[in-house]
């Protein structure tokens, strides 16, 4: 990872499960961080949602507010209905 740039991970039109997209956007943050490079390859979860983490339904509990919450601090950003 010498010279990172930004990362668009999400789940492709059509798909019908969106958990993976997230699921891959926590391996690759963890991955950025340890090899301390997130500063230089900034991410951006793309989802067909209308909203973070609602995973095709209403929501599970609060998983929107905890997930902004998540993605803020990790100074990620996230476009929604795409």
């Amino acid at each position: 990872m010498q010279n990172p740039g930004p990362v668009i991970p999400g789940a492709a039109p059509g798909a019908s499960c969106f958990g993976p997209a997230y699921g891959f956007w926590c391996i690759l943050e963890t991955a950025l961080r340890r090899a301390k490079v997130c500063n230089r390859a900034p991410m951006t979860l793309v989802a067909r949602e209308h909203g973070i983490m609602r995973l095709g339904t209403d929501g599970v509990g609060d998983t929107e507010g905890l997930w902004v919450a998540e993605m803020r601090s990790r100074h990620s950003k996230w476009i929604i209905s795409a």
